[in-house]
């Protein structure tokens, strides 16, 4: 019999105690943990698991599908593994109608501003996404 908690246990000390981890990972996590993890949810678990334990560690799945885009449970956006912004995790499911589209929206912008950044010769760094966000605020308001 699989020991699912145990396994769990490795994931966390594996992902800093769960904070690198994507919120759906953290969520399977969780679940394994508590020992609530369902038949139909032990085999993503287990793909976790050998995503966690692969050589070179966890690859997070992408942010909304966007490629390099990606997000940890604790709400840190990143472009290919740097910090580019950061949203709180709670506001994400909110009672409001629509929230998944302006998420979306928003995470495709700040693609679009990293790739522009890059272009540019500079890697995409919270600074440098600030910096370029504000350069065309400003540059829009001036028009």
């Amino acid at each position: 019999m699989t020991d699912y908690v145990q396994l769990a246990r490795e994931i966390l000390c594996e992902t800093d105690d769960g904070a690198e981890l994507a919120p759906s990972d953290w969520v399977i996590a969780e679940l394994a943990i508590e020992g609530f993890l369902t038949e139909s949810e032990e085999e993503p678990f287990l793909k976790l698991h050998r995503n966690v334990t692969q050589p070179g560690g966890y690859t997070p799945p992408r942010f909304w599908g966007i490629e390099h885009l990606t997000c940890n449970v604790v709400g840190i956006l990143s472009w290919k593994g740097t910090r580019v912004s950061h949203i709180d995790p709670k506001e994400w499911e909110c009672l409001l109608p629509g929230w998944e589209i302006r998420t979306k929206a928003a995470a495709e912008a700040l693609a679009a501003t990293c790739r522009k950044v890059e272009l540019n010769g500079i890697n995409p760094s919270e600074r440098s996404v600030a910096a370029e966000s504000a350069h065309r605020f400003f540059k829009n308001c001036s028009e």
